[in-house]
């Protein structure tokens, strides 16, 4: 709950507050930042169905992991770059990356809960997703008060994605059970 609580913290003040750090800092009008954001929406919707696919090969866990490393290494770039070919390779596999991430965590919070409690861990799933989308735009605030510009948010989301990294390191249960003992447990059952 903890990583979804960071992840969600970072993954809002960039949806929250990118148009801004693109008026401000690249000097964008609001249709050309709509269109910046749009790319990211864009690029989370397509790859959402390969993120289930791959949560489902590789494991949740693991591919949640390569989703936040991914998003972070791209901001963390553009703040050592600044460069434009570097914001926008952020949008584009940011958005993909932040796919990996959403698309397995419902799956593997419920996994850890059972069958039994799904609704008791859809709840927790949705207090600390909610929660980060009410905290991360207060506490993102009095950091860009702080720092004086939108480029922090390019330090603020990595922060919290290690921060969820670190989090989700101690998750040790969650993962798909794969479809060979599904199938045995149902072969056994019809028995």
């Amino acid at each position: 709950l903890g990583a979804l609580f960071f992840l969600f913290c970072g993954t809002n003040a960039i949806t929250t507050f990118f148009a801004l750090f693109a008026q401000e800092v690249l000097g964008k009008n609001t249709g050309e930042a709509t269109i910046m954001t749009t790319l990211f929406a864009v690029c989370s919707t397509v790859a959402a169905i390969p993120a289930g696919k791959m949560g489902k090969k590789l494991g949740r866990k693991k591919t949640i992991l390569i989703g936040l490393v991914v998003f972070m290494a791209v901001f963390l770039l553009y703040v050592f770059t600044r460069s434009m070919a570097i914001i926008w390779l952020a949008l584009i596999l940011g958005g993909a990356a932040n796919m990996f991430i959403t698309v397995n965590t419902l799956p593997l919070v419920l996994e850890i809960g059972g069958i039994d409690k799904v609704g008791t861990f859809t709840g927790y799933y949705y207090t600390a997703t909610f929660s980060a989308q009410i905290a991360s735009p207060i506490v993102y605030g009095i950091v860009r008060m702080f720092s004086g510009t939108y480029l922090s948010l390019f330090v603020y989301s990595p922060i919290m994605f290690i921060l969820s990294i670190l989090c989700i390191l101690f998750v040790k249960h969650g993962e798909a059970i794969p479809q060979e003992i599904v199938d045995k447990i149902e072969e056994e059952n019809a028995d």
